[in-house]
């Protein structure tokens, strides 16, 4: 059942995509999509809840003094750092992203930080910020407290932050986060209107803020107008560091 769908359609692997669950009969059958265009299944063997989870971190000894509450792990400098020992981090909490990028972009930072090549600020800095983070969240965007790690829009900001905290105040070379923004931009819009064939979409960079979208049949190694990107690229992080000619490496 994916969110989005109107109809039952068939994906290239043979799975049946049908609209969100909207009842589950007792004769072991679920009716799916709306009452006025409802779909009724075969009887089911058994119904997975694709419900995410919660973090959890039994291996560490309560006196470092790390919380999991609201789905939120406390308390952390960046989502990353935890206050009162920066050495202790925590690589990929933040969703609803591009997380290859931002993991890039995390771990860089961690280890920039732990070679010694950049200086975090003290704890009660790291503290402050991770207050303002919580008001911003809470007060000025209303997100639900569940919501602690959660980033959308924000991830972009949250990247170049990271980025240039790393590198002396600067972008390192070849970090095309813009590029990156709008692709994932172009990409949620595709999503909307058709989520069958989203992922099906080859992104073509030509050059830092040039792309394109391509039919993937239409490109071959000997093409010098870039190199196609997918959607999993972008998730995967391959179009985070282009070069001048549209190749990617990670």
């Amino acid at each position: 059942a994916q969110k989005g769908l109107k109809e039952q359609t068939e994906t290239k692997a043979g799975i049946l995509a049908v609209p969100p669950i909207s009842n589950l009969r007792e004769d072991r059958r679920a009716e799916f999509g709306s009452p006025s265009d409802v779909i009724v299944s075969e009887p089911l063997d058994a119904v997975v809840f694709c419900t995410g989870y919660d973090d959890t971190f039994p291996f560490l000894d309560p006196s470092i003094g790390v919380s999991v509450r609201d789905r939120g792990v406390r308390p952390l400098y960046k989502h990353m750092c935890l206050t009162s020992d920066p050495s202790l981090v925590f690589i990929g909490l933040p969703w609803k992203v591009a997380p290859f990028p931002l993991f890039d972009c995390q771990t860089r930072h961690a280890a920039r930080a732990m070679c010694g090549l950049m200086e975090l600020p003290a704890r009660e800095q790291m503290e402050e910020a991770r207050r303002q983070d919580e008001r911003m969240r809470f007060e000025e965007m209303g997100l639900p407290k569940r919501y602690y790690h959660q980033f959308g829009n924000l991830q972009w900001d949250y990247c170049r932050t990271l980025a240039c905290e790393a590198n002396d105040g600067r972008l390192y070379s070849g970090f095309d986060i813009d590029t990156a923004h709008e692709i994932y931009q172009d990409a949620g819009r595709a999503r909307r209107e058709d989520v069958r064939t989203y992922r099906e979409r080859n992104y073509v960079v030509k050059a830092p803020g040039e792309w394109t979208v391509s039919n993937p049949n239409t490109l071959t190694e000997e093409s010098n107008i870039g190199s196609p990107i997918s959607y999993l690229d972008l998730l995967l992080g391959r179009v985070i560091r282009t070069k001048a000619i549209g190749r990617y490496g990670h």
